[in-house]
């Protein structure tokens, strides 16, 4: 329902109350609590800006450390890189040098097992031998006697011969 006549004379004379004009008395005053407010307001604002230089001030220089930090960082890291790619190298190298040692050890168990091959054909063969000097000793104690036997008869013989003259 629309607002009666009563009720929108009240709400005007309510905004009237309040209404300041230039030429109106007070209006001095109003201005120079206004402006007062706004000196404070502006005074609590540089305190803040104040404030904040300052912040910003120590953000600056703990920046300009960060940043020299970092240009050694980066310095360092470079550095690391290097020995990185040094490392890279060494271990290639240490690759292949096992790749080589593995290939050598692969040819000395080859060669010990041909060894340990030899190793038991020359015990065979000494055995053999063995049996051998054992069978010649055999026969050189037969022949000992057999000689010693020929020994006798030659000498019969001889002595049966008769003397030579000279």
């Amino acid at each position: 329902m629309p607002a009666t006549l009563e009720e929108r004379v009240e709400r005007l004379e309510t905004k009237v109350e309040h209404l300041e004009t230039y030429a109106g008395p007070g209006q001095n005053e109003a201005f120079s609590e206004s402006l007062q407010a706004i000196w404070k307001k502006m005074d609590a604002f540089g305190k803040v800006q104040d404030r904040h230089t300052r912040i910003l001030e120590q953000h600056t220089t703990k920046l300009d450390l960060v940043t020299a930090d970092v240009a050694i960082l980066k310095a360092n890291v470079g550095t690391l890189q290097s020995d990185v790619t040094t490392l890279k190298s060494n271990v290639s190298t240490l690759q292949s040098d096992v790749s080589t040692l593995k290939s050598d050890v692969s040819t000395v168990k080859s060669n010990v097992s041909t060894l340990q091959s030899d190793v038991s054909t020359l015990k065979s063969d000494v055995s053999i031998l063995k049996s051998d000097v054992s069978t010649l000793k055999s026969d050189v104690s037969t022949l000992k006697s057999d000689m010693a036997d020929v020994k006798g008869t030659l000498r019969e013989i001889l002595d049966r011969l008769p003397a030579k003259k000279d």
